[in-house]
């Protein structure tokens, strides 16, 4: 059975040190079905689905907007990229 193409996205905090981060390493896979993921501030009322979690980019913090960044890949090209993103 032939392997189905994707991508995996790392997200880590600089300084892991810092409890403020639930989850300060996660690992987000990308494929043809599921290629956009929104980077953004969690919610308090987990009723609205913006909850923190290791499989999403949603983070406890004041200073993001809720739809903060938006990450998306297509499997046509061959292009490896490597950001580091700071705040």
């Amino acid at each position: 059975m032939p392997s189905i193409p994707s991508v995996t996205l790392s997200l880590s905090v600089v300084d892991s040190s810092d409890p403020e981060f639930l989850f300060p390493e996660r690992r987000i896979k990308l494929d043809r079905e599921n290629n956009v993921i929104t980077l953004g501030r969690a919610s308090k009322a987990s009723s609205k689905g913006f909850v923190a979690g290791l499989d999403n980019a949603w983070f406890d913090s004041p200073v993001i907007s809720r739809m903060h960044a938006r990450f998306f890949t297509s499997m046509d090209t061959k292009v490896r990229r490597r950001l580091r993103l700071t705040a």
